[in-house]
C-alpha cells in the first residue's frame, strides 16, 4: 500500500482566511438552531418555567395548604402566591394544574411612578425580543376589564404554545393599590381558559 503527499506552499493568509470563514460559518449554524423555534417554555422567571412541575420548587404539604381557586365556577387551575427567596421580584403567583404542572404564572413588582414603570418596561421588552427573535410583539394600552379606570399598558407576543406579557398597571385611586409592573407567562391551555373566566 502506497502513500502520496501532496505538496502546496503554505501561504499564512489563505489560512487565516479560511479561518475566518469557518469560525463565521458556525457561529451561523449556532445563531440558526437558537432562532428555530420560539418556545414559552424556553422562558423562566426566578428559575420557574412552563411545563415544569410545581413539586421542583415547594413542597406538596405547603402547596395543599396555601393553595386557592381565583374562580369558584372554574377549578381546573389553581393558583399559589410565592414570596420566599426571590432576586427581581416581590411576588410570583403561580397556576398549576391537578398534576402540579405549571400552565401559568405572573410576576410582580411594585412601582410608585407610572413613568418610571413604563421606563422599566421598555428594557424588559428589548431583552425578551432578543430571546423571541422569530416572535412578533405588539403594544397595547386599555382600561382593566375590572376596573375601567385603571389603565394598562401592555406588550404581548402571542405564541403557537402560549403568549407573554409585560405590562404596567395604572391602578385607580378606589383600588389602593399600588402601580406595578407585572409579566404574564401561559400556556395555550391556561390562555384559553383565562378567556372563558374573563368572559363569563
Amino acid at each position: 500500500m502506497g502513500w502520496c503527499f501532496i505538496l502546496f506552499d503554505f501561504n499564512p493568509n489563505i489560512f487565516l482566511q479560511m479561518k475566518n470563514i469557518i469560525i463565521i460559518f458556525l457561529f451561523l449554524l449556532n445563531f440558526q438552531s437558537l432562532t428555530k423555534a420560539d418556545d414559552i417554555k424556553d422562558f423562566e422567571i426566578e428559575g420557574i418555567s412552563i411545563g415544569s412541575s410545581l413539586l421542583s420548587y415547594m413542597e406538596k404539604s405547603y402547596i395543599e395548604e396555601n393553595k386557592y381557586y381565583p374562580s369558584k365556577k372554574f377549578k381546573k387551575f389553581a393558583s399559589i402566591s410565592y414570596f420566599k427567596n426571590l432576586k427581581n421580584y416581590q411576588e410570583l403567583m403561580i397556576n398549576f394544574n391537578k398534576n402540579y404542572e405549571i400552565a401559568s404564572f405572573s410576576a410582580f413588582v411594585q412601582i410608585n411612578n407610572i413613568e418610571e414603570c413604563k421606563s422599566t418596561k421598555k428594557n424588559i421588552v428589548g431583552s425578551i425580543s432578543v430571546l423571541f427573535l422569530n416572535t412578533d410583539y405588539f403594544e397595547d394600552e386599555r382600561p382593566y376589564f375590572l376596573d375601567k379606570e385603571t389603565y394598562v399598558y401592555a406588550t404581548t407576543w402571542e405564541m403557537d404554545k402560549g403568549f407573554l406579557r409585560v405590562a404596567c398597571y395604572d391602578w385607580s385611586e378606589k383600588s389602593q393599590i399600588t402601580d406595578e409592573l407585572r409579566v404574564d407567562v401561559s400556556n395555550e391551555e391556561y390562555k384559553l381558559y383565562l378567556d372563558t373566566v374573563t368572559s363569563d
